[in-house]
């Protein structure tokens, strides 16, 4: 009647479980940093090619200079969590840092809004005085790499109205002469040294309802009995399980029944799980008070249209839910799967469902349960597992990029070829990655990735241009 895609499905979807993800920004015209300084202080050079902060002597002037930077941060949802920001800054080639070792600066947070076409020192916003990161100091041809943002990321992405960038200033301003440290902007020739901030985020989490009552086509559930031990019978109306006379023979059975949870992503944090099962109205329950019955997780494969009472798989005999015993006419609603479904969205190729029986069979006759099954008519009654989880990947990985940079792959599947297009059609790095992380090849200036040699399945390719990256998934054939 029906067919068990269980395995299937958790290959084509288990994907959807990669939540940690890593953005690049390393803008170049499109960046936003910007230098003043009180020697021109209705002055701007949007165009600077040189971050610069200090106080040094210009044409004879003592100067005061700040930088003021700024990230596009709107491709990471607001309320993600950032496990890591990282700012690197390359030194200028053209303006050396100074050659005091008390050249001390530091990033302070900016709490007005400022435009990089127009800011200059007399107009510049005002900036946090408590809210700082220190860079500490430089030599001459130093760069500083790998600067701790994570606290400024975090309150950016966390309210992002209040992302107004950092300014970069001496620890102590103005204090002595000869005290500045100079970096290549986003506007140098070389993209290589541009300011990079890289970020490593986890996104906001919701919490998502799936609903699974499943019918004559897509249930899964089957009646066994060692009355009748090679008979399959996965077209009953009734969950039924226990120990009975049956036309004067005593039988024990058992009932097994199993939900697809493949759209649910492999190792999300499940909220809740709740199985309701309704009354059988033609087959009733028994009525001894001691008819207490478990569900028990199936540890074998088996499928609904084979399963018989000599082949059924086997059973925990510890890793089980008990839902108690029932009177003539009760429901069982709300019974709690949540360990149960746990497991399978943590390891989706162990759900092999579960099995119905009695706690202690056989034990005395004319003890047993009887509930609808998926193939009653009356759908309402069928089986009905409401699943609740934890859904981190608002923005799934592949969508995830600097507003600057898009690209696409074709053809998904590929069977030969992946070919790699960007919106300038310029040629990219990509690095293919299969489902477990393991790095399967890399190219660099191209537009074609070769992938006739690779196993049929899911892979992701990172794909880079000027220090952005996006990743993206595919399936070869």
């Amino acid at each position: 009647m029906k067919t068990n895609f269980l395995l299937i499905a958790f290959l084509l979807f288990s994907f959807k479980g990669f939540n940690q993800t890593t953005i690049t920004l390393q803008p170049g015209s499109a960046g936003f940093d910007a230098h003043v300084d009180n020697n021109t202080p209705n002055s701007m050079d949007v165009n600077y090619p040189v971050i610069n902060a200090g106080y040094n002597t210009v044409g004879g002037n003592p100067t005061i200079s700040h930088n003021f930077m700024g990230f596009d941060l709107s491709a990471i949802p607001a309320g993600s969590t950032i496990v890591s920001a990282t700012l690197s800054l390359w030194h200028s080639t053209s303006i050396n840092h100074s050659n005091s070792s008390a050249n001390e600066e530091l990033f302070a947070k900016v709490t007005q809004n400022w435009d990089e076409s127009s800011v200059t020192w007399n107009t510049q916003p005002t900036f946090s005085s408590t809210d700082t990161i220190h860079i500490g100091t430089t030599n001459v041809g130093d760069d500083k790499l790998n600067i701790n943002l994570q606290s400024f990321v975090q309150d950016w992405v966390t309210t992002p109205a209040t992302n107004f960038g950092m300014v970069m200033h001496l620890v102590d301003e103005p204090g002595a002469l000869g005290r500045f440290q100079s970096y290549a902007s986003s506007d140098v020739a070389d993209s290589t040294r541009r300011p990079k901030l890289v970020i490593t985020f986890n996104p906001p989490c919701t919490t998502e309802t799936l609903t699974l009552q499943p019918g004559i086509k897509d249930g899964i559930d089957v009646h066994v009995d060692d009355l009748n031990p090679n008979l399959t019978d996965n077209l009953t109306t009734i969950c039924n399980a226990g120990y009975n006379t049956v036309g004067g023979t005593p039988t024990l059975s058992h009932n097994y029944l199993q939900f697809d949870l493949t759209s649910i992503p492999a190792g999300s944090t499940v909220v809740s799980a709740k199985l309701s099962l309704t009354h059988s109205s033609t087959v009733p329950h028994s009525t001894s008070s001691d008819n207490a019955e478990l569900l028990a997780k199936v540890t074998q494969l088996w499928y609904e249209n084979t399963v018989t009472w000599n082949n059924q798989p086997t059973y925990s005999t510890t890793d089980t839910v008990q839902i108690g015993t029932t009177n003539v006419g009760d429901d069982k609603p709300n019974i709690n799967l949540l360990s149960f479904v746990q497991d399978w969205v943590n390891n989706p190729l162990n759900n092999f469902g579960m099995v119905m029986h009695l706690v202690d069979e056989p034990g005395s006759l004319g003890r047993f349960q009887s509930y609808a099954s998926s193939d009653n008519p009356d759908s309402s009654a069928r089986p009905k597992l409401v699943v609740e989880w934890l859904s981190c990947t608002s923005t799934g990985v592949n969508e995830i990029s600097a507003s600057n940079f898009s690209v696409n792959v074709y053809p998904n599947p590929a069977t030969d070829e992946l070919h790699l297009t960007t919106a300038d059609g310029g040629t990219v790095n990509a690095i293919v990655y299969d489902m477990l992380g393991n790095k399967i090849s890399e190219s660099k200036n191209v537009n074609v990735v070769y992938v006739k040699s690779l196993s049929s399945g899911l892979y992701l390719v990172n794909v880079s241009e000027n220090g952005v990256s996006k990743i993206l998934r595919f399936i070869k054939q």
